[in-house]
């Protein structure tokens, strides 16, 4: 099974997408709120049928959750 990969694409209009066919999750630092936006692809990744409503107040609760080592560890996919 081939692995997901993490990239930064800052010319995207929006803050971050997935795309499940290439099992790509991209990320625009420049639009902000990099950490949200990381923790909200992850969740649409293993969570693909739940709303986006969910995914959105999901993301925020386990924002409020990670310390900064976990942040660090997130943000280190797509270095």
């Amino acid at each position: 099974m081939p692995r997901w990969k993490y990239k930064v694409n800052r010319r995207m209009k929006y803050y971050g997408d997935i795309d499940y066919d290439h099992k790509e999750i991209r990320l625009n630092p420049a639009k902000g709120d990099v950490i949200n936006t990381a923790i909200h692809e992850n969740l649409h990744k293993e969570y693909p049928d739940k709303p986006e409503k969910w995914i959105y107040r999901r993301a925020t609760y386990l924002e409020k959750q990670l310390t900064i080592k976990e942040q660090i560890n997130l943000l280190k996919k797509y270095l």
